[in-house]
């Protein structure tokens, strides 16, 4: 999982990344940062293929109710 989180945020805005990092302990958040830097050069493909690996978990998560999601307009949100 932690692969795919790294892969995903290669391609991922520095909004989302932040985010992410934020919400993490510090000492994760920098294991996450060291394990983007690690990977290097990535396909287009990778990153796509590991982002939507991790929609469909939050998919998952909201389909056997462990998580709720909001669709609005233009933004969704994991409450």
């Amino acid at each position: 999982m932690l692969k795919d989180i790294a892969y995903a945020l290669k391609g991922a805005s520095n909004d989302v990344s932040n985010a992410i990092y934020r919400n993490q302990s510090q000492r994760a958040a920098a294991a996450l940062k060291e394990e983007i830097e690690l990977l290097g050069k990535t396909k287009v493909s990778q990153v796509e293929e590991s982002q939507q690996n991790i929609v469909n978990i939050i998919r998952k998560l909201e389909e056997i109710g462990e998580i709720t999601l909001t669709r609005g307009s233009d933004e969704e949100f994991v409450l």
